[in-house]
């Protein structure tokens, strides 16, 4: 693959993998804020299970949006509607409360070791990097890739809660070459979603490669993908770039 200087990567199932189902994480947050109240005296006024309808509510409400119409709410929003409904309205304890969502979706998340290896593998060749995630809860991806010791590989890392769009819109994409000064036919999207990652890029000019690392979905998928449009390891990468 020629004339290649910028790789995007998406984040979630490309570059980090959950070691534990989102549900546990958004489970301990829902006693984390239980607690909090339980402490302000508000025990006998909320329970776990208002809560966690609450929460799931907002959630919901929010996806139905994304998914229709590709822009994107901040995760601040959303804590904001959250919390509204429990009746808590003072920044501070909203902020105390985002930190908790944080701490609990980054505690379930990890950077897989092949990730580790060709992010500093091409940062060494000389290519721009940076990462592109469909995302509301931003601030967990930066703890992940904080923690992880990763982050700094990146030259700019782009969620579409600050860009205000999703991909597969072809806007997002723009921005991203735009900030990063490439033209699409010099820009290479690595993601796992065939919409969002792979066609997407490649309607908006980029080239793309799915990277899919269940056996039994690639040998599925690979037929119907041509031969160096997907992977199952970061690190074939290599072969390309």
């Amino acid at each position: 693959m020629e004339n290649i200087d910028l790789v995007i990567f998406d984040f979630f199932k490309t570059i980090a993998r959950p070691i534990k189902p989102e549900e546990c994480g958004i489970k301990k947050f829902i006693n984390d804020v239980y607690e909090l109240l339980v402490e302000q005296k508000r025990k006998d006024d909320i329970s776990v299970d208002y809560i966690r309808n609450a929460f799931y509510d907002t959630i919901g409400f929010y996806e139905k949006m994304r998914e229709i119409s590709l822009f994107e709410v901040p995760v601040d929003v959303l804590i904001k509607t959250f919390t509204s409904r429990l009746g808590i309205f003072v920044q501070g304890e909203t902020h105390k409360i985002l930190k908790m969502y944080t701490d609990r979706l980054a505690e379930i998340n990890e950077i897989y070791d092949d990730a580790r290896e060709i992010l500093k593998y091409l940062k060494n060749r000389g290519y721009k990097i940076c990462l592109l995630s469909n995302v509301q809860q931003y601030h967990y991806i930066d703890k992940v890739l904080g923690d992880s010791g990763v982050k700094n590989l990146f030259d700019m890392i782009f969620y579409s809660s600050d860009i205000g769009i999703r991909k597969p819109h072809p806007h997002i994409f723009n921005y991203v070459l735009d900030k990063m000064d490439i033209f699409p036919e010099n820009a290479l999207m690595v993601g796992d979603n065939f919409v969002a990652d792979f066609y997407g890029a490649i309607m908006a000019g980029l080239h793309a490669i799915l990277i899919v690392r269940k056996k039994e979905e690639f040998s599925r998928l690979s037929i119907y993908i041509r031969e160096g449009k997907i992977i199952q390891n970061l690190l074939e990468l290599k072969k390309f770039l």
